[in-house]
């Protein structure tokens, strides 16, 4: 069984060596981060930031994905064991600078004292606090660019006594980061998709209960028009599970005491033979109750399943996929369809 120390422990161990190793990367050649604790299987919530009838023009894509990245994700990061909340689609807002160089060569400036004048006026300070009676203040220096008209006041250089301005120098405007992908959805053109990763090892379905609940109420603090529209949760994967094993089990329990009680002749010798572990899939159903009651994990393997699957198998064995490290992720009967992992 995996516990949350397991898995803690050596990520601080290698976030403590990420951190000695950063001091020998040369700048400018990026810094070294370390991934989500989560695996394929911890995918269990995706949605799509949808707009209601009527709003189609009231919101682009920079919009939508700016509304992603700023409200919904910042919401849904806060649930215990989301260890990540990953963003598909639309448009990274970036506030950009397109330095005319012409302006540049005229002023007699260079484009890294446009750069420094930027980055130095767009800082907070803090100044320390006062002690007033039983209260106390802290003083905080603002410096933060709120508006483009702000980046556009930024004084660059003074050239006899008469300042030279972002704005004298280029144009500022809206734009976004390059892109290497778009999603689309229902024939609506492109939208703007959410990821759910969950921590490895947590219990699915209670994340998904929680991650459901919070869905509830960031849609009460999204603009007007906008909604959360889910197109995958792991739910529905986890209930046909649920219920194909549970099918199997009693089918086979029913089956094998039949033919063991038709055997030995005796209901008693039967029932007590079959109850034992090494005999599918009544002694599989044992061994199931006693993880539960000591909560712990299983997959199909480890409680003697593959016989009791075998009509599965036989119809859907490319569709059979087991993990020794979480358990069944997916397994479907004859009549079902595969579901995306």
């Amino acid at each position: 069984m995996t516990t949350t120390w397991g898995l803690t422990y050596p990520a601080q161990l290698i976030a403590e060596k990420i951190k000695s190793a950063q001091a020998n990367i040369p700048e400018g050649f990026g810094t070294p981060e370390m991934g989500p604790i989560t695996t394929g299987l911890g995918e269990i919530y995706q949605y799509i930031l949808d707009v209601k009838p009527g709003y189609e023009d009231h919101y682009s894509p920079m919009e939508l994905r700016t509304i992603q990245d700023w409200v919904v994700k910042r919401q849904l990061a806060g649930i215990p064991v989301v260890v990540e909340v990953n963003t598909w689609g639309g448009y990274l807002k970036q506030y950009e600078v397109a330095i005319n160089p012409e302006r540049l060569k005229s002023f007699n400036i260079t484009l890294l004292e446009v750069y420094n004048a930027v980055a130095g006026n767009n800082s907070l300070a803090g100044g320390a606090y006062i002690e007033k009676q039983n209260l106390t203040y802290f003083i905080r220096g603002d410096g933060m660019v709120k508006s483009l008209d702000e980046i556009g006041e930024i004084v660059v250089k003074t050239v006899d006594d008469k300042p030279i301005l972002v704005r004298d120098l280029a144009e500022v405007h809206f734009g976004h980061a390059n892109r290497f992908g778009a999603i689309t959805a229902n024939g609506e053109g492109e939208k703007v998709m959410g990821q759910i990763m969950m921590l490895k090892g947590a219990n699915s379905k209670k994340v998904i209960n929680a991650v459901k609940e919070r869905v509830a109420e960031v849609q009460k603090s999204l603009p007007e028009g906008i909604f959360i529209n889910p197109i995958i949760e792991r739910s529905e994967l986890i209930g046909k599970t649920t219920n194909t094993i549970v099918e199997n089990l009693l089918l086979g329990c029913i089956i094998v005491i039949f033919v063991v009680i038709l055997l030995l002749g005796n209901v008693r010798s039967g029932v007590k033979r079959c109850g034992r572990q090494d005999v599918p899939p009544d002694g599989s159903l044992v061994q199931l109750c006693h993880y539960r009651r000591h909560d712990l994990r299983a997959h199909v393997g480890a409680c003697g399943f593959s016989p009791v699957f075998a009509p599965c198998q036989t119809k859907e064995k490319k569709h059979l996929k087991m993990d020794h490290g979480q358990g069944l992720c997916l397994l479907l009967s004859r009549d079902q369809t595969l579901l995306q992992l």
